[in-house]
């Protein structure tokens, strides 16, 4: 399956411990306003659910020039049946912050 141009191979719902999701990306005014951004949380008990995407390695190039305003970090993964996925996840550079 494509997704965004890139070649899914596989896809499951996951959550990753110690990160949030806050509100503070700069969007586009009257078009897009804002984003949500995943952060590294004090709290490290908070934790993000989504879906984690299984991609070639060739497509991870493409990934990042699709996400040119995050920093890229690495982490580990826990899926709804209990495994441990490695991958990364993306969050804004301070550029694309919005201030407080």
């Amino acid at each position: 399956m494509k997704l965004n141009g890139l070649l899914v191979q596989d896809s499951k719902p996951a959550r990753v411990k110690g990160w949030e999701l806050v509100f503070n990306v700069k969007g586009i005014p009257l078009v897009h306003p804002g984003r949500a951004n995943a952060i590294i949380s004090k709290n490290k008990e908070e934790e993000i659910h989504g879906i984690v995407y299984a991609v070639p390695r060739k497509d991870i190039l493409l990934l990042d020039n699709q996400n040119q305003g995050f920093h890229r970090v690495e982490g580990k993964f826990q899926t709804y049946d209990d495994k441990e996925i490695d991958g990364f996840i993306f969050t804004a550079k301070k550029t694309n912050i919005m201030p407080r």
